[in-house]
């Protein structure tokens, strides 16, 4: 009986360090979810920070569209659209990747210059699902004429 004893004591120490050990691991965890401003507004915030259970999701969505559809599915997986980053039009000749989500050097001579564009992509934060539609003829895009032929090319792929 008193191998039994030893025994179960043995195993108390191994799930002690284990524990310990793992506690250790944990710390650059817990020094991340420390680091964000998420649970600012929570009643407690520095008890909430330090604790990592509900941690919630954010991921970053891109869509693009040809332009010539005329709108586009702004959704959110899990919860729902926070902000809008970036949005623009890629286009063959600017030498910018046709998949670019982010606004570059060479899709910049692109951007639209129009609030109404701005306005139609707000709408989508808060929601779970917006279907944004615009013009396809560019008027939405442009505040005037577009900045060149190839920018109103209907073909160009519009991304948010």
């Amino acid at each position: 009986m008193g191998y039994g004893i030893v025994a179960y004591v043995n195993i108390l120490y191994a799930m002690v360090w284990a524990f310990l050990f793992f506690s250790l691991l944990m710390i650059p965890t817990i020094r991340g979810f420390k680091a964000g401003t998420q649970y600012e507004t929570a009643l407690n915030p520095k008890f909430v920070k330090t604790m990592i259970s509900n941690i919630g999701y954010s991921n970053m969505e891109c869509r693009n569209i040809p332009v010539s559809l005329g709108n586009i599915a702004i959704t959110c997986p899990f919860g729902k659209v926070g902000k809008i980053f970036e949005y623009g039009i890629n286009n063959d000749e600017s030498g910018s990747p046709v998949d670019a989500c982010a606004n570059n050097d060479q899709n910049s001579a692109c951007k639209p210059n129009s609030d109404r564009i701005r306005d139609i992509l707000n709408e989508a934060i808060g929601s779970e699902r917006y279907t944004a539609k615009f013009s396809a003829s560019g008027s939405d895009f442009w505040r005037e004429n577009s900045p060149s032929k190839a920018c109103s090319d209907p073909t160009n792929l519009f991304f948010v």
